[in-house]
């Protein structure tokens, strides 16, 4: 199964035991829309959920209730969704009644405009006119257990977390 992350390329080969040492949680992201973890198939999923003794989040192209099973039976502990979420929130919903709340991270990617704020989705680049602190409080009341914020900027500013920028919330 090594062999399998070495012929795919992936900057995780090695890591397990250092990441389990350094790290509380593993966010991995775009995996199926850019590939940042090549190959992502299920088994693969499997095969480093199994070597990490951290909990791990994939997302990244996300878009129905079964891609959010899939991804918690291949060993995901959790699965994180943006544009399925605004598309349909009600899918936050009856994944967090079926496998629990800690299963469900809703990323925010949030703009400001202005004095405001705004939520955008398809990897930052349709706004939806939602209010960043009006749907981070719809998605924990529908049963999102976790929220990850990020920042829409620039290209290369992307994805940067909103940490020093919580009172608009």
């Amino acid at each position: 199964e090594r062999d399998q992350f070495a012929r795919a390329g992936s900057g995780l080969l090695g890591l397990e035991s250092d990441l389990s040492r350094l790290a509380f949680k593993l966010h991995c992201l775009n995996v199926r829309e850019i590939e940042l973890l090549p190959g992502s198939s299920d088994e693969e999923l499997v095969a480093l959920a199994e070597q990490l003794c951290i909990p791990l989040t994939v997302g990244g192209g996300i878009r129905t209730y079964e891609d959010m099973g899939r991804m918690l039976r291949a060993g995901a502990d959790k699965v994180a969704i943006n544009t399925a979420a605004v598309e349909r929130p009600d899918l936050i919903e009856e994944v967090a009644r079926d496998f629990g709340s800690q299963c469900v991270v809703v990323a925010i990617d949030s703009k400001r405009e202005g004095d405001a704020h705004f939520v955008y989705v398809n990897a930052g680049c349709r706004r939806t006119g939602l209010a960043t602190g009006d749907w981070a409080r719809r998605v924990a009341e529908l049963g999102a257990g976790e929220i990850l914020l990020t920042r829409v900027r620039t290209l290369y500013e992307d994805g940067r977390p909103l940490a020093r920028r919580l009172p608009y919330i």
